[in-house]
């Protein structure tokens, strides 16, 4: 079994950790909450309901810790991260992606995509602003579009949503050789069309196709459209159920004292 931990803001998750997480990000051991809910709540942008529907209304614990948008977005902003960093961030990555001999198509790995479709979303990457970036971010969100549940689906309509939500991305030459990018070698992406010369690092987030590269740009993203009491999480459930996880012993000593 495969155990991943998720960064979740306003229902949607921004990054994964399998295997380990070695820190817990921005989150802090006063955010852990124990909850409980059914199966059938699950979300299913990072979990599958069970096969049986007899089963959703079975109980099940996750092991979060739990913060408001407004309390993420404050720390972020004592790190230096805010709109003002995200905005230099994007001018950053337009710039080497316009700059790449093979931008047109960094995006068409995972796409059986003709060459008039490949063109027209690089047409739609070169004329978005920062907004409207965000705008599609936001479609994103709210009809929980993630690269793993597109399979088999027709590719969304609006071309910024497909980017987005999509696999692909531009992979830049700061990566280290050996580096698994998606599950690849970095040095085995050369052969699919998508190197750059930038000297950027891919992105360290999910949303492959959001035009950023750091967790803290993307998460800044995702605040901007989001309210300010909007739940962010760290779902490290996986690891607390199901491997070596002792980081929230105290609480569940707590509750079984209640």
């Amino acid at each position: 079994m495969t155990l991943s931990a998720h960064i979740i803001i306003d229902g949607h998750p921004i990054d994964v950790r399998r295997h380990r997480y070695e820190c817990t990000w921005l989150f802090r051991p006063e955010d852990r909450v124990i909850r409980t809910r059914t199966k059938g709540e699950r979300n299913q942008t990072i979990r599958g309901l069970p096969d049986d529907p007899k089963e959703w209304d079975e109980p099940e614990t996750e092991y979060l810790y739990v913060v408001s948008a407004d309390t993420l977005r404050q720390r972020l902003a004592s790190t230096g991260r805010d709109r003002t960093s995200l905005e230099l961030e994007f001018l950053r990555y337009t710039s080497a992606v316009f700059k790449s001999s093979s931008a047109p198509y960094f995006f068409r790995a995972s796409y059986p995509a003709t060459k008039e479709i490949a063109l027209a979303r690089a047409r739609a990457f070169r004329d978005a602003n920062l907004d409207d970036w965000l705008r599609a971010l936001k479609v994103v969100k709210q009809s929980g579009l993630v690269y793993w549940n597109r399979h088999g689906k027709d590719a969304p309509a609006d071309l910024l949503v497909d980017i987005v939500s999509g696999h692909d991305m531009p992979i830049f030459d700061a990566t280290p050789p050996d580096r698994l990018v998606n599950g690849f070698p970095y040095a085995s992406l050369g052969s699919m069309g998508i190197t750059s010369g930038s000297g950027l690092n891919p992105p360290a987030h999910m949303l492959n196709g959001f035009p950023c590269t750091s967790l803290e740009s993307m998460a800044v993203a995702m605040l901007e459209i989001s309210p300010a009491d909007a739940e962010c999480v760290f779902d490290v459930s996986d690891f607390v159920i199901y491997g070596d996880d002792h980081s929230f012993d105290d609480l569940r000593m707590d509750r079984i004292q209640m």
